[in-house]
């Protein structure tokens, strides 16, 4: 894997100035522009300094390149939604929160693009220690702790704690050593998106959060007041 040599003597105080490139893959142009996005996106976020950012391609596979970042700040999982907008031909995204990077493993231009085949985890009941928690909340935690240990890229233990957030919120944070796949995140996130109102990747502290609603929430008063629309039916 070639390491980037990127120019930081530009850098000033200003977080918006972005990182250049002074050695470029050889990809096309298109991917070039997609990395040099990346950084700039990377470099954008709170906490990211250009000194200690860490860019590698691989160009060596002949049908797909994969971009490695590393020393990473906090990462939303909404970056990671912009980073797989950005992404002309993506092919998997996956990160190492003990190692500290991002892989983005890209499709090259021209080469014919193979499905991936879904890893499926075997389902496992599990038993946690929700002793501290709200009788009325505990299932649903479960049912979400659950749903995290059944991810394929999580075959190993993980250590959780969940933090009451009042008045309507927990915060579950999460330390893993395994590789996870964004894309698998994604669809926890969805599964569960009744309650799992935000993902953070803490890449500095090894550790992932996740914002849970209360299902005893006041839903009211986390979203504020709605508008009432009346529709009356049109008679003929």
């Amino acid at each position: 894997m070639a390491e980037i040599s990127i120019d930081t003597s530009s850098i000033g105080d200003s977080s918006t100035d972005s990182l250049e490139m002074v050695t470029q893959p050889t990809v096309e142009q298109e991917d070039r522009n997609f990395i040099q996005k990346v950084i700039n996106h990377v470099q954008s976020m709170p906490g990211a300094t250009g000194e200690d950012l860490l860019v590698q391609t691989n160009t060596g596979f002949p049908s797909r390149y994969v971009l490695m970042l590393k020393n990473l700040p906090a990462i939303s999982f909404k970056d990671f939604e912009t980073i797989k907008t950005l992404a002309p031909r993506l092919r998997k995204l996956m990160i190492s929160l003990k190692g500290n990077w991002l892989k983005v493993d890209m499709w090259k231009n021209g080469a014919k693009q193979k499905k991936m085949k879904r890893k499926h985890a075997s389902s496992t009941k599990r038993v946690w220690n929700l002793k501290s928690i709200n009788v009325s909340d505990k299932p649903m935690l479960e049912r979400i702790l659950t749903g995290l240990s059944n991810l394929p890229s999580l075959p190993c233990q993980f250590h959780v704690s969940v933090k009451a957030q009042p008045p309507n919120y927990y915060y579950i944070d999460i330390t893993s050593n395994d590789q996870l796949n964004i894309e698998e995140v994604a669809l926890f996130k969805h599964e569960f998106r009744a309650f799992v109102k935000e993902i953070t990747f803490n890449f500095p502290q090894n550790n992932m959060r996740l914002k849970i609603e209360k299902a005893s929430a006041d839903t009211a008063a986390a979203v504020g007041h709605r508008r009432i629309v009346t529709v009356y039916k049109r008679s003929n």
